[in-house]
């Protein structure tokens, strides 16, 4: 994953959201504009597969009537792990590696709340 502008820009939306009013939580209705335009972020970049294929079925999760938490905790899970590859990746640098340290951190922790 590069520096490009739509990452970073979604990068930036995302740790505002978990961050904003300080409780580290989104909502499946926050989360889905987020996930979306990540998806559209990352379109194009096959070094992201993984990534976008975790994305596509974390939204598909908060769709349906009773998502599966075990599921959905695997998967943010997952993508902390490769939130913190990228930020030790060889692509990675300035405040575009902290930004991803903290998105994979909590990532992490949103998991383990479920």
């Amino acid at each position: 994953m590069g520096t490009n502008l739509p990452e970073q820009t979604m990068l930036d939306q995302t740790l505002h959201a978990f961050s904003n009013g300080g409780d580290s939580t989104v909502s499946p209705a926050q989360a889905q504009p987020l996930i979306e335009g990540w998806l559209q972020a990352l379109q194009g970049d096959p070094n992201v597969d993984a990534i976008k294929q975790s994305l596509t079925e974390l939204n598909e999760q908060l769709q349906t009537a009773q998502p599966n938490r075990d599921r959905i905790r695997d998967l943010l899970s997952s993508m902390s792990a490769q939130a913190a590859d990228m930020a030790q990746g060889p692509y990675a640098e300035g405040t575009w590696t902290g930004k991803l340290e903290r998105m994979a951190k909590i990532l992490a922790e949103f998991s383990q709340t479920l």
